[in-house]
């Protein structure tokens, strides 16, 4: 079997999964455009809005399920963020389970592998921003599977921004130790 890049992956998960892709990229972009707002309320937002998600069938893993979570956040209390520049943190939760056989089957995890996993990263977050991403490696959860952190930070327009040197990565949305890795070295 031929190994894919990230970027190939990439492609193959925007053609395939076009709409979604759309709506969850597109979701961002909102994101930002209403965290501008005036008496925009972090809050209350956080507490009503639906977190897009999709889902569908891995590229490389037979019988397998990805499914992608993305949720925007306010890092300034992790680092040392200008606040001039009003950091936001996009970040996007791969998760990869057993297809189900019958309805009563519970869903086992399966691992992809990190062309794959960065791949869906990589379509999700589009070309403007993979480049700038960490992957952020996590502790397992509470259901013993690994789920896969991509997170990329943008000022209020939507620029990328580069983690500063105090960012306490194990705050970045997986409350355990977690190590940066810049996504623009994995891919030619």
């Amino acid at each position: 079997m031929v190994e894919r890049t990230p970027t190939e992956i990439a492609n193959i998960v925007t053609e395939r999964y076009a709409e979604d892709v759309d709506r969850l990229h597109g979701w961002f972009r909102r994101m930002l455009t209403a965290w501008n707002e005036p008496g925009f309320d972090f809050a209350r937002w956080t507490l009503t809005t639906e977190i897009p998600h999709m889902s569908g069938r891995s590229v490389e893993t037979p019988h397998c399920v990805v499914t992608v979570h993305s949720s925007c956040d306010d890092p300034s209390a992790r680092g040392s963020f200008p606040d001039s520049v009003g950091a936001r943190q996009l970040s996007v939760w791969i998760t990869s389970s057993g297809m189900r056989v019958r309805s009563f089957d519970d869903l086992a995890w399966k691992p992809l592998s990190r062309s794959e996993s960065e791949g869906w990263a990589r379509a999700v977050l589009g070309p403007e921003w993979s480049n700038s991403a960490y992957r952020v490696h996590a502790q397992r959860n509470e259901r013993g599977r690994w789920p896969v952190l991509f997170v990329v930070f943008v000022d209020r327009n939507g620029r990328p921004l580069t983690a500063p040197d105090d960012f306490d990565w194990g705050q970045a949305g997986v409350g355990s130790p977690a190590r940066p890795m810049d996504l623009s070295t994995s891919d030619g």
